[in-house]
């Protein structure tokens, strides 16, 4: 609700539990057992593992059709719509730095 009107963005809804290391990682089974929870229990686990948009591209930003534009325009108009406005919204993490993805691909 804190989007400019007009705004398209594909994404996923994701739910991060701790990990051993003190991080966080995506859990799948939480996410699904939230969804396959009777009301009332689906509650609790939102109170307790809250969901998180995890935008990877936009679509349109004030009813103009990005789709035709090159996906570097298109992340930069993703990564500027979501400015200052935080969770649970998020651009999908990315990098161009091939020795920074290996090093956190590591770290999953």
């Amino acid at each position: 609700m804190r989007l400019p009107p007009g705004v398209v963005l594909d994404g996923e809804a994701v739910v991060y539990v701790a990990d051993d290391e003190g991080g966080a990682r995506i859990s799948f089974e939480a996410a699904q057992s939230r969804a396959l929870s009777s009301l009332s229990r689906a509650r609790e686990l939102a109170a307790r593992h809250p969901a998180t948009y995890v935008a990877f591209d936009a679509l349109a930003i004030a009813g103009t059709d990005l789709r035709p534009r090159p996906y570097t325009e298109r992340r930069q108009a993703l990564l500027d719509v979501l400015e200052g406005i935080g969770p649970p919204l998020e651009p999908v993490w990315s990098t161009t730095d091939r020795d920074e993805a290996r090093s956190r691909s590591l770290q999953s």
